[in-house]
């Protein structure tokens, strides 16, 4: 800021607009301190300053509805700013509900290369959450395959949604660090609620679900209905993704070629090369079980060995 400051204060500044969750909070928080509710004033921010310094300061926040997570980290948006605002010569702002997040600005540095702008996202993601991306990789291999090889019969082409699979299958293991035993409901949390670049947010409550489905229980009825994917459109998707979880249980390379998947309305029927279980140990249990999960919704997963 120190840098590039003195070009903006070179300008006399007409309107002033902040967003973001925590300029929003500070606008219902200066009403502890002050009666301006349509600005934002650095004064009445010094003062917001002063009465969080005081030991009962923090307590009131509640009183204009702040919540204990955002209430969290309010001071450090107050102390941000406060510094803003001091080094831009900004004495008052206004809120304004639209903003102009990050992924916006790769688009509009990359316009042609939205997928630039996801593998950047899933590279940072799979970093920060220490995500086996070999093991991601093959799921995301085993969905490009399931999908190829119905896509025809469930006309999922004109859909253009195998992208959004494949990505779903390199973030899976995201919740992992905060819980083992039920990391994908952690993991379709993470994915529906951070900031995703490349993403918009029906994008990323797809992401959500079809992760947070991909393993254990999977009740159809509470699923939630989508603005742009139809509910048996994306029953039919986390069908797939489920799947191409299970074919890599055991998390060994998979001979992808050694399997073959037909669908017919409801019915996935999924051939298996008896050369499979050369180089899988696939539990034919875990697809019984999942095949009984299907059919308590009304659906039919079968196998045959060739």
């Amino acid at each position: 800021m120190e840098f590039c400051s003195h070009r903006f204060k070179a300008f006399e500044w007409d309107n002033v607009f902040a967003t973001s969750g925590t300029v929003k909070a500070l606008f219902k928080t200066v009403g502890l301190v002050g009666e301006n509710t349509e600005h934002l004033l650095l004064s009445d921010l010094l003062a917001l300053k002063d009465l969080l310094c005081q030991k009962a300061g923090f307590e009131k926040l509640s009183w204009v509805g702040i919540d204990e997570s955002r209430a969290s980290v309010l001071p450090a948006g107050v102390a941000i700013m406060i510094a803003v605002m001091k080094s831009l010569g900004i004495t008052e702002l206004k809120f304004c509900s639209a903003a102009l997040r990050e992924g916006v600005l790769y688009e509009m540095e990359q316009q042609d290369e939205e997928q630039n702008t996801r593998l950047l996202t899933r590279q940072n993601m799979q970093a920060r959450y220490h995500v086996d991306r070999k093991y991601a990789q093959q799921v995301a291999e085993t969905c490009e395959l399931l999908w190829n090889q119905v896509a025809e019969d469930w006309h999922l082409e004109q859909t253009g949604l195998k992208e959004l699979l494949k990505e779903a299958a390199y973030l899976y293991e995201v919740g992992q660090q905060i819980s083992v035993s039920d990391f994908q409901k952690h993991s379709g949390y993470i994915l529906a609620n951070s900031e995703l670049p490349g993403y918009n947010q029906d994008e990323q409550q797809l992401l959500g679900l079809l992760v947070s489905n991909g393993r254990k229980k999977f009740k159809r009825r509470s699923l939630p209905l989508l603005r742009h994917v139809s509910h048996k459109l994306l029953t039919r998707l986390i069908r797939l993704f489920r799947l191409a979880i299970l074919l890599n249980n055991n998390r060994q390379p998979l001979v992808i070629d050694l399997l073959s998947l037909k669908a017919d309305g409801s019915h996935m029927q999924l051939t298996i090369d008896k050369a499979f279980f050369l180089e899988q140990e696939l539990n034919l249990a875990d697809i019984d079980k999942e095949a009984k999960w299907m059919a308590k919704l009304g659906n039919k997963l079968s196998y045959q060995l060739v």
